[in-house]
Protein backbone atom coordinates (compact mmCIF):
# COMPACT_ATOMS: atom_id res chain seq x y z
CA UNK A 1 0.00 0.00 0.00
CA UNK A 2 1.15 3.53 -0.91
CA UNK A 3 1.71 6.11 2.20
CA UNK A 4 -0.66 8.53 0.12
CA UNK A 5 -3.59 5.92 0.35
CA UNK A 6 -2.27 5.17 4.22
CA UNK A 7 -2.93 8.67 4.68
CA UNK A 8 -5.96 9.14 3.11
CA UNK A 9 -7.63 6.09 5.15
CA UNK A 10 -6.42 7.58 8.28
CA UNK A 11 -7.56 10.80 7.15
CA UNK A 12 -10.99 9.93 6.13
CA UNK A 13 -11.74 7.35 9.47
CA UNK A 14 -10.45 10.59 11.67
CA UNK A 15 -12.96 12.74 9.95
CA UNK A 16 -16.13 10.10 10.24
CA UNK A 17 -15.06 9.69 14.08
CA UNK A 18 -15.30 13.53 14.35
CA UNK A 19 -17.95 13.91 12.86
CA UNK A 20 -19.50 10.62 14.54
CA UNK A 21 -18.56 12.57 17.66
CA UNK A 22 -19.75 15.93 16.96
CA UNK A 23 -23.49 14.46 15.79
CA UNK A 24 -23.84 12.70 19.20
CA UNK A 25 -22.66 16.20 21.25
CA UNK A 26 -25.43 17.55 19.29
CA UNK A 27 -27.62 14.82 19.51
CA UNK A 28 -27.66 14.94 23.17
CA UNK A 29 -27.66 18.81 23.55
CA UNK A 30 -30.98 19.32 21.63
CA UNK A 31 -32.36 16.53 23.91
CA UNK A 32 -31.26 17.62 27.14
CA UNK A 33 -32.71 21.30 25.92
CA UNK A 34 -36.07 19.36 24.84
CA UNK A 35 -35.98 17.85 28.57
CA UNK A 36 -35.61 21.27 29.92
CA UNK A 37 -38.47 22.92 28.08
CA UNK A 38 -40.60 19.81 28.65
CA UNK A 39 -39.95 20.45 32.72
CA UNK A 40 -40.62 23.92 31.86
CA UNK A 41 -43.54 23.05 30.03
CA UNK A 42 -45.43 20.49 32.60
CA UNK A 43 -44.13 23.41 35.84
CA UNK A 44 -46.27 26.19 33.66
CA UNK A 45 -49.21 23.36 33.10
CA UNK A 46 -49.23 22.79 36.89
CA UNK A 47 -49.57 26.32 37.81
CA UNK A 48 -52.36 27.07 35.32
CA UNK A 49 -54.28 24.40 36.54
CA UNK A 50 -54.06 25.61 39.83
CA UNK A 51 -55.07 28.95 38.50
CA UNK A 52 -57.96 27.38 37.30
CA UNK A 53 -58.99 25.49 40.25
CA UNK A 54 -58.50 28.56 42.43
CA UNK A 55 -60.68 30.26 39.85
CA UNK A 56 -63.41 27.90 40.06
CA UNK A 57 -63.41 28.13 43.71
CA UNK A 58 -63.67 32.12 43.53
CA UNK A 59 -66.34 31.62 40.67
CA UNK A 60 -68.71 29.15 42.91
CA UNK A 61 -68.33 31.72 46.06
CA UNK A 62 -69.54 34.57 43.71
CA UNK A 63 -72.38 32.75 42.09
CA UNK A 64 -73.60 31.72 45.64
CA UNK A 65 -73.61 35.47 46.46
CA UNK A 66 -75.22 36.43 43.16
CA UNK A 67 -77.75 33.85 44.17
CA UNK A 68 -78.39 35.12 47.48
CA UNK A 69 -78.85 38.10 46.17
CA UNK A 70 -81.02 37.52 43.43
CA UNK A 71 -83.25 36.04 46.10
CA UNK A 72 -83.10 38.64 48.92
CA UNK A 73 -83.97 41.70 46.00
CA UNK A 74 -87.67 40.50 46.37
CA UNK A 75 -87.95 40.54 49.79
CA UNK A 76 -85.89 43.72 50.00
CA UNK A 77 -88.67 45.43 47.26
CA UNK A 78 -91.45 44.71 49.28
CA UNK A 79 -90.17 45.69 52.72
CA UNK A 80 -88.91 49.43 51.09
CA UNK A 81 -93.01 49.24 49.52
CA UNK A 82 -94.03 48.56 53.35
CA UNK A 83 -91.89 51.51 54.26
CA UNK A 84 -93.11 53.58 51.89
CA UNK A 85 -96.40 53.20 53.16
CA UNK A 86 -96.02 54.04 56.15
CA UNK A 87 -94.19 56.99 55.38
CA UNK A 88 -96.94 58.06 53.19
CA UNK A 89 -99.21 57.01 56.16
CA UNK A 90 -97.20 59.44 58.76
CA UNK A 91 -97.22 62.30 55.78
CA UNK A 92 -101.16 62.24 56.01
CA UNK A 93 -101.32 62.26 59.76
CA UNK A 94 -98.97 65.15 59.58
Amino acid sequence: MSDALTVGIISAVVSLLGIYIQGKNTRNQVTNKLDTNQQIMNNEISHIKSDISDMKTDIKAHNHYARLFNENIPVIKEQIKVQNHRISDLEKKG
